[in-house]
């Protein structure tokens, strides 16, 4: 996707920065052989009571506020 947002090809939900996807996943990386891992996508209401919003576009945000340094 454009300006540096992305989305989740197990989801679906699009995401405003790689930070904002990267809340929306949860649980263990590490799958051996006797055991799959525990990773997953966050629910639309796990991300909201994390703090997370959606845009003006429909993207999922981290819901911090970003100033611009003055030039």
């Amino acid at each position: 996707m454009s300006n540096g947002s992305c989305r989740c090809d197990a989801c679906g939900q699009r995401f405003r920065s790689l930070s904002a996807f990267d809340m929306h996943r949860e649980g263990d990386y590490s799958g051996t052989s006797r055991r799959t891992h525990t990773r997953r996508c966050l629910s639309v209401e796990e991300m909201a009571a994390k703090g997370m919003r959606r845009n003006d576009h429909g993207a999922w945000t981290t819901g911090r506020e970003f100033t611009k340094a003055a030039a």
